[in-house]
């Protein structure tokens, strides 16, 4: 009987009771979240780039992770090339990094350039507290492992400027937390959204039907790449993202939707020659009618997600979208 137990127990009874109900309130509203879910298309393209700013590796299959995009050892945006002082470089700098491939080759991976010889390194490279430096993307600050001289040597012959640097995060470092991040609009990450080189979070998806509703603006065509997108989703209404909240993919997978992808001059780089549009395309068509006060001059396009499930991803799942109240 309850009366026969202690006070200690009944305060432990009561608490357990508590959390039992804070837990069924929680289960339950989150199951009637999804009762408004609804099919929205499916995934027909899955992008990682190993390094930050270079070629995408085009996927049928990855797993979703809190640090990104993972397949073969790789995680997605895990590497990067700096200058001499650590601060981050990217195709707005040179736009002839979206020429340099990268293949994953067992415990290898191996990178190639117009011109250049093949250079080889280690997909995780062995901890070296002599090999540690701290690096800058954009207003964070980051400890990340230095690839050596030799990686050095052939970042800066490829791109012209000395003493650039390939750096390496590895997976057991901390990761940068997404919350501290400063926007002007306000930062809806929650506490454990997480990303390494990123911009900002861990995953960005696209639609097809909004590439298809941009095109039909533009004299020249680009492609997805322009974007440079983790997941390529077809569906059927223009911009239709702008109004999910959380997706699922396939059975299992979570991603929550935090804002519109803000986007720069980076889009206007020819993925495939590695040549920027003088007419700054498709940014300047993007500007006419996808610009919003909430986010300044940057138009938007595709949107920033988290994952709040991990799991197995492939080509062909199902989309399903919870949309904003």
């Amino acid at each position: 009987m309850l009366g026969d137990i202690s006070s200690e127990g009944k305060t432990f009874v009561t608490l357990l009771g508590i959390t039992a109900y804070q837990v069924g309130i929680a289960v339950w509203m989150k199951w009637k979240k999804w009762q408004r879910c609804e099919a929205v298309g499916k995934v027909v393209d899955i992008f990682l780039y190993p390094i930050k700013s270079c070629k995408a590796v085009q996927l049928k299959s990855a797993r979703c992770t809190y640090q990104g995009l993972y397949f073969d050892n790789l995680y997605d945006r895990h590497w990067m090339i700096t200058q001499a002082n650590g601060d981050f470089l990217t195709q707005r700098q040179y736009p002839k990094m979206a020429l340099i491939t990268t293949t994953g080759q067992g415990d290898k991976l191996c990178l190639d350039a117009p011109g250049m010889d093949t250079l080889t390194l280690p997909n995780n490279p062995p901890v070296d507290p002599s090999k540690i430096r701290s690096c800058r993307i954009w207003s964070d600050q980051v400890k990340v492992l230095d690839c050596g001289d030799d990686a050095g040597a052939w970042v800066s012959q490829y791109l012209g400027n000395e003493g650039l640097r390939i750096v390496f995060y590895a997976s057991y470092m901390p990761k940068r937390d997404i919350t501290l991040k400063h926007k002007s609009w306000g930062n809806p990450g929650q506490p454990g959204d997480v990303a390494a080189f990123t911009d900002y979070c861990s995953f960005m998806f696209m639609t097809t039907a909004s590439m298809d509703a941009l095109n039909e603006r533009l004299k020249e065509p680009v492609t997805v790449e322009n974007f440079r997108p983790n997941l390529l989703i077809e569906n059927s209404i223009p911009f239709d993202e702008d109004e999910w909240d959380e997706i699922q993919i396939g059975d299992k997978v979570v991603l929550r939707c935090l804002d519109p992808c803000t986007r720069c001059l980076l889009t206007t780089v020819n993925q495939r020659t590695g040549i920027k549009s003088p007419e700054e395309e498709p940014l300047a068509t993007l500007k006419k009618f996808r610009q919003f006060s909430k986010y300044g001059t940057s138009p938007c396009f595709g949107v920033n997600a988290t994952p709040d499930i991990e799991g197995d991803i492939r080509v062909g799942d199902t989309v399903y979208a919870i949309k904003r109240n």
